[in-house]
């Protein structure tokens, strides 16, 4: 009888702490490439019946619980062991708040294989933490399309520094996406997915006299597209699209004189703008 009572007394308790806040996590894509930003939405919905504050990193925060394909836990990197993801975050009453986090540059996560990761939400007036739903996603490493990894200089005061791009292909979902990846030995600039690889035609690609980084891939029997980054990886120039016309390629090439790249193909079509997706450390 007691045990009886005891389990209603758990199954109350359980119902009550999660009626008391609602912790849900989106993700927008499940395979990354490694040392690719892993961006989860976090959204936290306050039923509690009063505005709570999480001014606190100690008692009032949000965190994640990530494990690795071997189910073993991924602890935070030393330099966040006290991070608050939603520090200084009010939610009033009845409301819902959603906050995006890219959980990698806070946990290690390059490593090939398949991680789980769920959020925490902790509040020193209640009882219970809440956990949200866990999200399962896939890190790989990504095939290298270039023979070798290119080096270009960039100026820093009296010194120039050495850089390295690559351009890399890795599965995603249903296709083979190509990737462009800037980095050096300390630091990863840039990853930025470009377009699904449609051919076997491998891109051309150039450093210019500014050290900007110019790609030109085949992305189907009729179209092209090209890429211009600066050597930090932003890009500088919208996505163009340019149209295989009769016999008409479009080729991309590099003055050897005077190092100016350009495109010579018909006029483009609309292009689009890509995201640049921030730093993270090796």
């Amino acid at each position: 009888m007691k045990n009886i009572i005891c389990f209603i007394a758990l199954f109350l308790m359980s119902f009550s702490a999660f009626s008391q806040i609602k912790v849900s996590l989106q993700t927008k894509i499940s395979k990354y490439l490694s040392y690719e930003r892993i961006i989860m939405t976090v959204t936290v919905q306050n039923n509690t019946g009063t505005t709570l504050r999480f001014d606190d990193n100690e008692e009032s925060y949000m965190n994640f619980i990530v494990a690795d394909k071997k189910n073993k836990r991924v602890y935070v990197k030393k330099a966040y062991k006290n991070f608050n993801h939603i520090y200084n975050a009010m939610i009033t009453a009845g409301a819902s708040k959603s906050y995006s986090v890219a959980v990698n540059q806070y946990y290690p996560m390059s490593e090939s294989g398949h991680y789980e990761i769920k959020a925490v939400v902790v509040h020193k007036k209640l009882n219970f933490s809440y956990n949200s739903n866990p999200i399962r996603v896939l890190v790989r490493e990504g095939s290298s399309v270039l023979k070798r990894k290119e080096d270009f200089g960039i100026k820093s005061g009296k010194k120039i520094l050495t850089r390295q791009y690559d351009l890399l292909s890795f599965r995603a979902d249903r296709y083979d996406m190509l990737c462009i990846r800037i980095e050096d030995e300390d630091k990863i600039y840039a990853i930025k997915r470009l377009a699904p690889m449609a051919s076997s035609v491998r891109p051309t690609h150039f450093i210019d006299a500014r050290s900007q980084i110019h790609v030109l891939m085949q992305t189907d029997s009729k179209t092209f597209k090209y890429w211009k980054f600066a050597h930090d990886g932003k890009q500088i120039n919208r996505t163009k699209v340019y149209p295989v016309v009769g016999e008409i390629i479009p080729r991309l090439v590099r003055d050897p004189d005077i190092g100016r790249v350009k495109v010579i193909a018909p006029i483009p079509l609309d292009g689009e703008m890509g995201s640049d997706i921030p730093l993270l450390d090796k």
